[in-house]
């Protein structure tokens, strides 16, 4: 996708979730900035939303709150966002989460 798709915001949507799921987290939180700096997305946000919060209750992974509240944030409900980041800082570490947790405190 990276190859054939690069600055596509539905690519970096997957490659985030992928890599949520490879437990590389640091790639992951590069890949929601570059879907935050691109503003416009080809996607419908509340349905990537439900999709991770879902994912979340399933897995227990709190990244996939990080990329629910980025995503309700910057194109939902920032309240909602606000909610997500909040639980998942109670439920992640600072050594293994440490730039989803910096960004998740700048946004609350």
């Amino acid at each position: 996708m990276l190859e054939l798709y690069p600055k596509n915001s539905s690519t970096e949507i997957d490659v985030a979730f992928i890599r949520i799921l490879q437990g590389n987290y640091s790639n992951a939180y590069k890949h929601y900035e570059n879907l935050i700096k691109m503003k416009d997305i080809q996607f419908n946000p509340f349905e990537v939303i439900e999709f991770l919060y879902n994912e979340y209750e399933n897995s227990k992974e709190p990244a996939l709150l990080y990329g629910s509240g980025i995503l309700s944030f910057y194109w939902g409900d920032k309240e909602l966002g606000k909610k997500d980041l909040k639980i998942f800082l109670k439920k992640s570490n600072d050594v293994k989460y440490k730039k989803l947790r910096i960004k998740a405190r700048k946004l609350i």
